[in-house]
């Protein structure tokens, strides 16, 4: 089985640190929320929500790497078919170009290499195509394999589909990477925005101390802090759903 992208498998490395950061994460609540150490005991169910927000992150991430060396790929690929070769030669050249852009271990890379094993045993290309789209999750890719299927299947000038349809593609992803550079700075202010509550209690705390003493070691304060908490996570996820736009 190929590796499916939209599922992210942490290492054993990285649930080892996400563990860790989890209990971090736990500890600091603890301290600026409720300062009882019974509130530890959550610790676990805090780590398995931690882990599955950053394999989802992960995920997302990797599928951003996946896409930009889809872009690369097409460039490369407009090329090539420019050039003369056929749809199984012009892969290879991709290839190439993509291990000189980011090393021989890159995901499309690999990928790349297996349909160029897989097509020496006469496996279709367009076969390949919508696995790979599939397996990745990403729209461009299950887009461009779509397209190259129905063309492969109609007939007609293959070539100049292809090269209409990567130059749409290619247009399409330059643009949702302008959109992604100018919200790289609304996501920082974003980021920034959310630490500043966590910062103004834990400056209470260390710089005026008693000052939040009500809110702790009784039921009433308990409450109010879980709410304000709850009120905190639920800005955060806004915070980010906001900022997270899709081209």
């Amino acid at each position: 089985m190929r590796e499916d992208y939209r599922i992210y498998r942490l290492s054993w490395r990285e649930r080892f640190l996400y563990i860790f950061q989890a209990v971090l994460l736990t500890g600091l609540l603890d301290y600026l929320f409720y300062a009882s150490p019974w509130v530890m005991l959550l610790t676990p169910a805090v780590a398995v929500i931690f882990l599955r927000r950053k394999k989802r992150r992960l995920a997302a991430q990797r599928r951003g790497r996946i896409e930009k060396q889809f872009q690369d790929m097409l460039t490369s690929l407009c090329v090539a078919l420019r050039a003369g070769y056929a749809m199984e030669n012009a892969l290879g050249e991709c290839r190439k170009d993509l291990e000189k852009l980011y090393g021989p271990e890159a995901e499309l890379a690999r990928e790349l290499r297996y349909m160029q094993g897989q097509i020496s045993v006469s496996v279709p290309v367009e076969g390949l195509l919508l696995e790979l789209g599939e397996r990745t999750g990403a729209e461009d890719i299950q887009n461009f394999a779509g397209i190259y299927a129905i063309a492969k299947r109609t007939g007609g000038n293959l070539e100049q589909v292809l090269q209409n349809t990567a130059g749409k593609l290619k247009e399409k992803m330059e643009t949702a990477g302008e959109i992604e550079a100018s919200l790289a700075a609304k996501r920082m202010e974003q980021r920034v925005m959310g630490l500043m509550p966590c910062a103004i209690i834990l400056y209470l705390r260390l710089l005026s101390p008693g000052f939040l003493d009500p809110l702790y070691g009784n039921l009433l304060g308990a409450a109010v802090m879980t709410f304000c908490l709850g009120v905190y996570g639920a800005a955060l996820r806004l915070g980010e759903r906001i900022v997270d736009i899709e081209v």
